[in-house]
């Protein structure tokens, strides 16, 4: 998954100023205990717990676009993960148990904003 990076942005990251609640798409595996990974790269995440990731710094893409690709991706609106599900084909969304959850990036952490309300950042925690 790739961040394109808004225009008006500058390139370099921006530091959070205060926590930013975003929310994340996640699988869900009803265990005894619920368990979370990431449906691109199958990374486990549990509830409470602070991520950190190295934040890709930008690159030119396709129709010279800027994008960044490492970091942890969420989004700065339910509505806005909601759409991604709602955009995936059915034949993959009716066997993975997507869920939306709330996160929030840490005052402080690194982040880059997308066009889409996307959000990418080195810090990320699962509340």
């Amino acid at each position: 998954m790739c961040l394109i990076k808004l225009k008006s942005q500058p390139l370099g990251p921006k530091i959070a100023k205060e926590d930013i609640t975003v929310f994340k798409v996640l699988k869900e595996y009803n265990y005894i205990v619920p368990e979370y990974t990431s449906p691109y790269r199958d990374h486990t995440y549990e509830m409470g717990k602070t991520y950190k990731s190295y934040l890709d710094n930008p690159r030119t893409g396709y129709r010279s676009r800027t994008l960044i690709s490492k970091g942890i991706h969420s989004f700065r609106s339910k509505a806005a993960a909601n759409k991604l599900i709602k955009e995936l084909p059915s034949t993959l969304t009716s066997w993975l148990n997507l869920v939306i959850v709330q996160c929030v990036i840490p005052k402080g952490s690194k982040y880059h904003l997308g066009y889409n309300l996307e959000i990418v950042s080195d810090k990320l925690k699962i509340v």
